[in-house]
Protein backbone atom coordinates (compact mmCIF):
# COMPACT_ATOMS: atom_id res chain seq x y z
CA UNK A 1 0.00 0.00 0.00
CA UNK A 2 0.98 3.40 -0.57
CA UNK A 3 1.53 5.68 2.17
CA UNK A 4 1.00 9.84 1.57
CA UNK A 5 1.52 11.71 4.38
CA UNK A 6 -0.63 14.61 5.06
CA UNK A 7 1.31 16.40 7.71
CA UNK A 8 3.46 19.15 6.53
CA UNK A 9 6.42 19.25 7.65
CA UNK A 10 8.11 22.68 8.24
CA UNK A 11 11.18 22.80 6.06
CA UNK A 12 14.11 24.80 6.32
CA UNK A 13 14.76 28.28 3.55
CA UNK A 14 17.51 27.29 1.64
CA UNK A 15 19.91 30.44 1.19
CA UNK A 16 21.88 30.77 -1.49
CA UNK A 17 25.88 30.91 -0.89
CA UNK A 18 26.39 34.20 -2.62
CA UNK A 19 23.54 36.44 -1.29
CA UNK A 20 24.24 39.18 0.28
CA UNK A 21 22.69 41.61 2.80
CA UNK A 22 22.43 45.27 1.53
CA UNK A 23 25.44 46.46 3.65
CA UNK A 24 27.48 44.21 1.93
CA UNK A 25 25.64 45.13 -1.46
CA UNK A 26 26.30 48.68 -0.93
CA UNK A 27 30.01 48.42 -0.15
CA UNK A 28 30.54 45.75 -3.39
CA UNK A 29 28.54 49.18 -4.91
CA UNK A 30 30.62 51.59 -3.67
CA UNK A 31 33.86 49.94 -4.48
CA UNK A 32 32.85 49.05 -7.85
CA UNK A 33 32.67 52.91 -8.40
CA UNK A 34 35.41 53.95 -6.63
CA UNK A 35 37.91 51.31 -8.92
CA UNK A 36 35.90 52.65 -12.45
CA UNK A 37 36.48 56.22 -11.26
CA UNK A 38 39.90 55.77 -10.09
CA UNK A 39 40.87 53.70 -13.60
CA UNK A 40 39.31 56.71 -15.95
CA UNK A 41 41.08 59.39 -13.96
CA UNK A 42 44.44 57.52 -14.33
CA UNK A 43 43.56 56.45 -18.18
CA UNK A 44 42.78 60.82 -18.38
CA UNK A 45 46.12 61.50 -16.90
CA UNK A 46 47.32 59.16 -19.19
CA UNK A 47 46.07 60.59 -22.36
CA UNK A 48 46.86 64.26 -21.61
CA UNK A 49 50.94 63.12 -20.92
CA UNK A 50 50.76 62.05 -24.05
CA UNK A 51 49.15 64.89 -25.43
CA UNK A 52 51.65 66.95 -23.69
CA UNK A 53 54.51 65.22 -24.92
CA UNK A 54 53.62 65.80 -28.58
CA UNK A 55 52.99 69.07 -28.31
CA UNK A 56 56.10 69.64 -26.84
CA UNK A 57 57.75 67.75 -29.95
CA UNK A 58 56.08 69.76 -31.82
CA UNK A 59 56.73 73.03 -30.12
CA UNK A 60 60.59 71.91 -30.50
CA UNK A 61 59.87 70.82 -34.19
CA UNK A 62 58.30 74.41 -34.83
CA UNK A 63 60.91 76.51 -33.09
CA UNK A 64 63.94 74.53 -35.26
CA UNK A 65 61.61 75.54 -38.03
CA UNK A 66 61.73 79.45 -37.46
CA UNK A 67 65.34 79.41 -36.57
CA UNK A 68 66.07 77.92 -39.84
CA UNK A 69 63.09 80.01 -41.33
CA UNK A 70 64.63 83.38 -39.29
CA UNK A 71 68.30 82.57 -40.66
CA UNK A 72 67.06 82.32 -44.48
CA UNK A 73 64.96 85.48 -44.14
CA UNK A 74 68.24 87.05 -43.18
CA UNK A 75 70.06 85.66 -46.44
CA UNK A 76 66.94 86.80 -48.29
CA UNK A 77 67.50 90.35 -46.83
CA UNK A 78 71.11 90.30 -47.41
CA UNK A 79 70.71 89.93 -51.04
CA UNK A 80 68.04 92.34 -51.49
CA UNK A 81 70.42 94.84 -50.05
CA UNK A 82 72.89 93.86 -52.49
CA UNK A 83 70.91 93.76 -55.52
CA UNK A 84 69.93 97.26 -54.28
CA UNK A 85 73.25 98.69 -54.20
CA UNK A 86 73.97 96.72 -57.48
CA UNK A 87 71.40 98.80 -58.86
CA UNK A 88 71.83 101.88 -57.74
CA UNK A 89 75.47 101.44 -58.95
CA UNK A 90 74.18 100.88 -62.40
CA UNK A 91 72.09 102.82 -62.45
CA UNK A 92 74.71 105.67 -61.46
CA UNK A 93 77.37 104.55 -63.80
CA UNK A 94 74.87 103.93 -66.47
CA UNK A 95 73.59 107.52 -66.31
CA UNK A 96 77.05 108.95 -66.19
CA UNK A 97 78.12 106.99 -69.47
CA UNK A 98 75.35 108.68 -71.20
CA UNK A 99 76.25 111.87 -69.82
CA UNK A 100 79.61 112.14 -71.27
CA UNK A 101 79.00 109.95 -74.33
Amino acid sequence: MIRINLIGVERQKVRSAIAFDIGQTVTVACSLILVTTVLLIGWWYWSIRQDSSRVDTELVAARQEAARLQSLLGEVQQFEQQRARLREFAWSHGTSRKATS
